[in-house]
């Protein structure tokens, strides 16, 4: 598809970018109702809208074409976030019943920290290891870290610098009254691949739909839908929030899956711009644990033994001159004996 150039043209400046401000949205009665006029004006209201939600919770029941239904909690602020998820059946694979999970995971802003509730086990790390604990919410932004090689964290969603870089390359494919269409480019898989993104007109430009295409604009992998949205006021502002997500996963080469996975947030759970305290981060204040592991800190003790080993061999006395020579004979006597060891073995066999 040709990309039209009213509003596909790169952003050139980023000027308009570092003049925005964490301010809150306007309401859709206000002067930013109106479609945008450019890239940068689209980039500065999804921005804008963006950064307006400094925290948020809700409940959600999800569900999948495998069979599993599971209740999850998020709770995020800032970069922070919680997640717990609790299965209440497993997915079945065939004809097999897989075992229901239930876990919870959280970032304080420093580390990570897992609690598998089955054997009660606190892992702490630098580093997130927990699958299966994604935020739908957060997953229509995964394209805004598609010029660099990480999967999007809360954190991008207040970097200025990352959606500049992220809409310097921004092409618009369509537009009409309720959506603009727009390709960003995905560098780190390979040319040709992109994230496109549909903002809904309506709905504040929320990102309701993003497509992932190869290079033969196929579309592959994990596609989220937003859907139901809801109004909500916060802080003398109104937002749009999806109730429902629903995520269909497409092969490689652009063929349906049908395996798709629905989120139904559950609206009354629904808490915007709330203050939060730090002690919901710490998964150890509120469930059972009976033994904590730190990643970290077994990787530096691993590593403290190894370097203390090679100091020792550095510094052991090293045998020189007849020393050497009994070395070299002790050596081959034992070879020697090693051999007719065997010898003896096989001749009395």
């Amino acid at each position: 598809m040709v990309h039209q150039t009213l509003l596909g043209r790169r952003v050139a400046s980023v000027g308009l970018l570092l003049s925005l401000t964490t301010g809150a949205w306007l309401s859709a009665a206000g002067e930013d109702s109106t479609r945008p006029k450019s890239i940068a004006e689209l980039l500065n209201r999804v921005f804008r809208t963006a950064n307006s939600l400094q925290s948020q919770s809700y409940r959600v029941v999800q569900t999948d074409s495998l069979g599993r239904v599971s209740e999850l909690r998020y709770v995020r602020d800032g970069a922070r976030f919680r997640i717990d998820r609790h299965d209440l059946s497993g997915n079945v694979i065939g004809q097999e019943s897989l075992d229901p999970m239930r876990f919870s995971v959280s970032f304080d802003g420093e580390g990570f920290q897992h609690v598998a509730h089955a054997n009660k086990k606190l892992v702490r790390s630098s580093s997130r290891r927990t699958m299966g604990a994604n935020d739908p919410f957060l997953t229509c932004y995964k394209w805004l870290t598609a010029s660099r090689c990480h999967k999007t964290a809360w954190s991008a969603l207040s970097s200025q610098a990352q959606w500049s870089e992220c809409f310097e390359v921004a092409l618009l494919v369509s537009q009409d009254d309720q959506h603009m269409v727009v390709d960003f480019p995905h560098v780190c898989i390979g040319k040709g691949f992109v994230f496109r993104v549909h903002f809904s007109v309506a709905h504040q430009f929320f990102p309701e739909r993003v497509q992932y295409l190869n290079t033969e604009s196929k579309r592959v992998g994990s596609e989220p839908v937003a859907r139901d949205f809801v109004e909500y006021e916060s802080n003398g502002s109104t937002y749009s929030f999806p109730s429902y997500v629903e995520f269909e996963q497409f092969g490689e080469e652009g063929e349906s899956l049908s395996i798709r996975s629905q989120y139904e947030i559950q609206r009354e759970s629904i808490e915007l711009n709330q203050p939060v305290t730090d002690d919901v981060f710490d998964l150890a204040q509120d469930t059972e644990v009976v033994f904590t592991l730190d990643v970290d800190k077994n990787k530096q003790r691993h590593q403290e033994i190894l370097e203390a080993k090679a100091k020792l061999e550095a510094e052991r006395p090293r045998p020189s001159g007849s020393g050497k020579l009994i070395l070299v004979a002790l050596n081959v006597a034992i070879a020697s004996a090693a051999v007719w060891f065997l010898w003896k073995r096989g001749d009395s066999q």
